[in-house]
Protein backbone atom coordinates (compact mmCIF):
# COMPACT_ATOMS: atom_id res chain seq x y z
CA UNK A 1 0.00 0.00 0.00
CA UNK A 2 1.35 3.43 -0.87
CA UNK A 3 1.87 6.24 1.62
CA UNK A 4 -0.78 8.23 -0.24
CA UNK A 5 -3.35 5.44 0.29
CA UNK A 6 -2.44 5.17 4.00
CA UNK A 7 -2.81 8.94 4.47
CA UNK A 8 -6.16 8.86 2.66
CA UNK A 9 -7.45 6.02 4.91
CA UNK A 10 -6.29 7.88 8.03
CA UNK A 11 -8.25 10.93 6.90
CA UNK A 12 -11.37 8.86 6.19
CA UNK A 13 -11.27 7.20 9.61
CA UNK A 14 -10.91 10.46 11.51
CA UNK A 15 -14.09 11.27 13.46
CA UNK A 16 -14.73 14.83 14.50
CA UNK A 17 -15.23 15.36 18.22
CA UNK A 18 -18.16 17.78 18.07
CA UNK A 19 -20.61 18.33 20.91
CA UNK A 20 -24.20 17.12 20.86
CA UNK A 21 -26.29 20.26 21.33
CA UNK A 22 -29.91 21.28 21.83
CA UNK A 23 -30.66 24.80 20.64
CA UNK A 24 -33.42 27.14 21.85
CA UNK A 25 -35.82 25.84 19.16
CA UNK A 26 -35.40 22.26 20.41
CA UNK A 27 -33.29 21.18 17.45
CA UNK A 28 -30.68 18.50 18.16
CA UNK A 29 -27.33 19.11 16.51
CA UNK A 30 -23.94 17.44 16.19
CA UNK A 31 -21.80 20.55 16.16
CA UNK A 32 -23.89 22.69 13.81
CA UNK A 33 -25.40 19.87 11.74
CA UNK A 34 -28.86 18.43 12.47
CA UNK A 35 -29.00 14.86 13.72
CA UNK A 36 -30.81 12.19 11.73
CA UNK A 37 -34.50 12.30 12.84
CA UNK A 38 -34.41 8.76 14.29
CA UNK A 39 -31.24 9.53 16.25
CA UNK A 40 -32.84 12.74 17.51
CA UNK A 41 -35.86 10.82 18.82
CA UNK A 42 -33.60 8.32 20.59
CA UNK A 43 -31.56 11.14 22.16
CA UNK A 44 -34.65 13.17 23.22
CA UNK A 45 -35.99 10.10 25.01
CA UNK A 46 -32.64 9.49 26.74
CA UNK A 47 -32.03 12.87 28.41
CA UNK A 48 -31.00 12.68 32.08
CA UNK A 49 -30.00 15.33 34.59
CA UNK A 50 -26.64 15.30 36.36
CA UNK A 51 -26.36 16.20 40.04
CA UNK A 52 -24.89 19.60 39.10
CA UNK A 53 -27.95 20.45 36.95
CA UNK A 54 -26.28 19.80 33.58
CA UNK A 55 -27.68 17.30 31.10
CA UNK A 56 -26.52 14.06 29.52
CA UNK A 57 -27.75 11.38 27.16
CA UNK A 58 -27.82 7.99 28.84
CA UNK A 59 -28.45 4.72 27.02
CA UNK A 60 -27.58 1.67 29.06
CA UNK A 61 -24.05 2.14 30.37
CA UNK A 62 -23.23 4.77 27.74
CA UNK A 63 -23.35 8.37 28.91
CA UNK A 64 -22.51 11.49 26.96
CA UNK A 65 -22.81 15.16 27.97
CA UNK A 66 -25.00 17.46 25.91
CA UNK A 67 -24.83 21.22 25.56
CA UNK A 68 -28.20 22.85 26.21
CA UNK A 69 -28.69 26.45 25.05
CA UNK A 70 -31.87 26.97 27.10
CA UNK A 71 -33.73 23.79 28.09
CA UNK A 72 -33.57 20.08 27.26
CA UNK A 73 -37.35 19.54 27.34
CA UNK A 74 -40.02 21.13 25.14
CA UNK A 75 -43.81 21.11 24.96
CA UNK A 76 -44.71 19.66 21.54
CA UNK A 77 -48.47 20.09 21.91
CA UNK A 78 -51.12 20.42 24.57
CA UNK A 79 -54.73 19.47 25.12
CA UNK A 80 -56.96 21.82 27.11
CA UNK A 81 -59.90 20.29 28.98
CA UNK A 82 -62.94 22.44 29.80
CA UNK A 83 -65.92 22.02 32.10
CA UNK A 84 -69.50 22.34 30.83
CA UNK A 85 -69.39 25.98 31.96
CA UNK A 86 -66.32 26.58 29.71
CA UNK A 87 -63.90 26.81 32.65
CA UNK A 88 -60.40 25.54 31.94
CA UNK A 89 -60.09 22.40 34.09
CA UNK A 90 -56.76 20.85 33.11
CA UNK A 91 -53.95 20.90 30.57
CA UNK A 92 -52.31 17.76 29.20
CA UNK A 93 -48.85 18.23 27.70
CA UNK A 94 -47.17 16.15 25.01
CA UNK A 95 -43.44 16.52 25.64
CA UNK A 96 -40.30 16.23 23.54
CA UNK A 97 -39.13 13.15 25.46
CA UNK A 98 -42.17 11.24 24.20
CA UNK A 99 -44.14 11.42 27.44
CA UNK A 100 -47.54 12.93 28.19
CA UNK A 101 -48.29 14.51 31.52
CA UNK A 102 -50.61 16.94 33.21
CA UNK A 103 -49.37 20.51 33.51
CA UNK A 104 -48.50 21.47 37.07
CA UNK A 105 -49.80 25.07 36.84
CA UNK A 106 -47.92 26.10 39.99
CA UNK A 107 -44.67 25.74 38.00
CA UNK A 108 -45.53 28.16 35.17
CA UNK A 109 -42.85 30.76 34.41
CA UNK A 110 -42.29 33.53 31.89
CA UNK A 111 -38.94 34.99 30.83
CA UNK A 112 -38.21 38.68 30.26
CA UNK A 113 -38.39 37.99 26.52
CA UNK A 114 -41.92 36.55 26.97
CA UNK A 115 -40.98 32.89 26.54
CA UNK A 116 -43.24 30.59 28.53
CA UNK A 117 -42.03 27.62 30.61
CA UNK A 118 -43.21 25.12 33.18
CA UNK A 119 -41.26 22.66 35.30
CA UNK A 120 -41.18 18.88 34.97
CA UNK A 121 -40.01 16.37 37.54
CA UNK A 122 -37.10 14.37 36.10
CA UNK A 123 -34.35 12.39 37.86
CA UNK A 124 -34.96 14.05 41.24
CA UNK A 125 -35.05 17.60 39.80
CA UNK A 126 -37.64 20.13 38.72
CA UNK A 127 -36.35 21.05 35.25
CA UNK A 128 -37.61 23.82 32.97
CA UNK A 129 -39.62 22.92 29.87
CA UNK A 130 -40.22 25.44 27.08
CA UNK A 131 -43.58 26.11 25.41
CA UNK A 132 -43.76 26.92 21.69
CA UNK A 133 -45.29 30.34 20.93
CA UNK A 134 -48.64 28.93 19.71
CA UNK A 135 -49.20 26.89 22.90
CA UNK A 136 -48.10 29.84 25.05
CA UNK A 137 -50.63 32.13 23.36
CA UNK A 138 -53.42 29.54 23.54
CA UNK A 139 -52.88 29.05 27.25
CA UNK A 140 -52.66 32.76 28.02
CA UNK A 141 -56.02 33.35 26.36
CA UNK A 142 -57.36 31.94 29.64
CA UNK A 143 -55.23 34.20 31.87
CA UNK A 144 -55.87 37.67 33.20
CA UNK A 145 -53.76 40.54 34.46
CA UNK A 146 -54.43 41.53 38.09
CA UNK A 147 -52.27 44.19 39.77
CA UNK A 148 -49.52 43.69 37.13
CA UNK A 149 -49.49 39.92 37.81
CA UNK A 150 -50.51 37.32 35.24
CA UNK A 151 -52.97 34.84 36.75
CA UNK A 152 -54.20 31.66 35.09
CA UNK A 153 -57.49 30.17 36.28
CA UNK A 154 -57.59 26.36 36.19
CA UNK A 155 -60.59 24.80 37.85
CA UNK A 156 -61.31 26.68 41.06
CA UNK A 157 -57.70 27.80 41.54
CA UNK A 158 -55.70 30.75 40.25
CA UNK A 159 -52.00 30.40 39.54
CA UNK A 160 -49.56 33.27 39.27
CA UNK A 161 -47.03 33.07 36.44
CA UNK A 162 -43.58 33.30 38.05
CA UNK A 163 -40.34 34.79 36.71
CA UNK A 164 -38.28 32.35 34.67
CA UNK A 165 -35.53 30.53 36.54
CA UNK A 166 -33.50 28.29 34.17
CA UNK A 167 -31.73 26.33 36.90
CA UNK A 168 -32.91 22.76 37.61
CA UNK A 169 -33.98 22.54 41.25
CA UNK A 170 -33.91 19.41 43.44
CA UNK A 171 -37.36 17.96 44.16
Amino acid sequence: MTNEAINCMATLLEIEELPIRVNTRGEWLHGDKPLHPKVEILFRESVRINEDGTYRIEMGRNKSPIEVEDVAFFVRSMQLEFSESETLESVELKLSDGTNEALNPGTLMQSESNVFYCRLERDGFWVPCRFPPAAYHELLLHAEMVDSKVLLQIGNDQFQIQEYNPTPEPT
